[in-house]
């Protein structure tokens, strides 16, 4: 407390000291006579050097006014040449998925740290989602493991620090399995993005930056030279490429089809067999029905006589 009120304290004596040159500095302007000088009196014009503050207290004042912050991103130091190359091959290429199996199988998670291993996927929720999720679900979960496998041999080698039971070859050994998991999994996560934003992207892009190599740039730099180059080229097989002529189809406009569209259409001029007749044959004679007698009613006048003679009875 007692060393920040005396930065306080110089800060504003400055500003005091500040204000009071300045004040003194304008009163001088006002009062002096406006006038043309020659060039002889301004030679001998004898100008006042500014009194600086004192670099300590300066170095104070930029401490008490905090960090100071840059929006220019920097790259700073480096590490050693063999290690870089090795690890821009794998950030860019990736492991192959037989020296990924064998640094896993030969490291187990410790017992007293099993939630470096990935968490199973409830069964509850496994039978609702849909297959599509379950594949997902099923990368980043082997991912996980891949991360658990890495932080395991980085703890072991803690471990043996602190614990002074390790050797520097040793040591080297670990840490580079543990480095080249991590680098696998900062690739994969790479080819990840990619996949998320291929649906919105054409198809003859996606053909062309199919195996390009990541650098700064996801699809690498140039992309736009690199999209100009591949539509000449596009253009260019189009041009020479050889167009063969589709076979011309006849149409006959005085058929109708009726019925079956997928049927052969029915010709005008063909003639139906008739009723009772076999296509190609003789006519065949049709058998008389065997019908069974109608009744037929008196007539009226017959009835009429019917009635009279049974009321005479």
């Amino acid at each position: 407390m007692a060393s920040e009120e005396k930065l306080l304290r110089k800060i504003e004596k400055y500003n005091r000291k500040l204000l009071r040159r300045r004040n003194r500095q304008s009163v001088d302007r006002d009062r002096s006579p406006l006038r043309v000088s020659s060039d002889n009196e301004e030679a001998h014009i004898v100008q006042t050097p500014e009194v600086e503050p004192d670099e300590t207290e300066n170095t104070e004042i930029v401490e008490a006014l905090g960090q100071e912050y840059d929006d220019v991103k920097k790259y700073e130091g480096h590490i050693n040449h063999d290690i870089s190359k090795r690890w821009n091959y794998l950030l860019s290429h990736g492991l192959s998925k037989t020296e990924r199996d064998e640094i896993l199988k030969c490291h187990t998670l410790p017992e007293n740290c099993q939630l470096l291993d990935s968490p199973t996927l409830n069964e509850e929720v496994k039978a609702v989602i849909s297959e599509t999720g379950s594949y997902r679900d099923k990368g980043i979960a082997n991912q996980q493991k891949q991360m658990g496998t890495a932080l395991t041999i980085i703890g072991k080698v803690m471990s043996q620090l602190i614990n002074n039971t390790s050797d520097k070859i040793t040591t080297l050994k670990s840490l580079t399995e543990a480095s080249k998991l991590i680098c696998d999994l900062h690739y994969q996560l790479t080819k990840t993005r990619r996949s998320l934003v291929a649906p919105q992207l054409d198809k003859n892009f996606l053909e062309m930056t199919q195996n390009t190599i990541r650098n700064e740039y996801l699809y690498g730099d140039n992309l736009s030279e690199r999209i100009k180059t591949n539509k000449i080229i596009q253009q260019s097989s189009n041009s020479i490429k050889k167009t063969v002529p589709k076979p011309a189809i006849a149409k006959n406009n005085n058929t109708k089809q009726m019925g079956n569209r997928n049927g052969p259409p029915r010709q005008a001029n063909q003639r139906q067999p008739a009723k009772g007749m076999a296509q190609g044959g003789p006519r065949m004679r049709q058998q008389p029905s065997q019908r069974r007698p109608s009744y037929n009613p008196p007539h009226r006048s017959e009835r009429t006589r019917r009635a009279h003679y049974n009321n005479r009875k």
